[in-house]
């Protein structure tokens, strides 16, 4: 269910950050970043090396980013998103849980 490749490499990573005008720092740990969801201006993807934390998405769009958790769906943190796009994110994640949760643990393997 991930769309593209899922995989990109650090070099990209920078590159795709620079565009967006998000801070350019390279986290090779974290990397890659499998998209699930794209919907309006926001991707819901989640990093490969976070398989030992509960199942969680991160959300961007721009320079803005958050994360929440999927079970209960809440929110864990967020960087420059308003609070009334917050609350329709939550929506959003709630309304597509299923495909996130299956995703996370197609990807993961647990």
């Amino acid at each position: 269910m991930l769309q593209g490749s899922g995989r990109t490499g650090v070099a990209a990573h920078v590159q795709m950050r620079a565009c967006l005008g998000g801070p350019v720092k390279a986290r090779a740990k974290l990397l890659p970043m499998p998209t699930v969801l794209r919907l309006g201006p926001w991707r819901f993807f989640f990093y490969s090396a976070e398989h030992n934390e509960p199942s969680h998405i991160h959300v961007e769009r721009e320079s803005f980013t958050a994360k929440f958790w999927l079970d209960p769906v809440r929110l864990e943190y967020s960087r420059g998103f308003p609070r009334p796009e917050l609350r329709r994110l939550e929506a959003i994640i709630e309304e597509n849980r299923v495909l996130l949760a299956r995703s996370w643990y197609e990807y993961f393997g647990s």
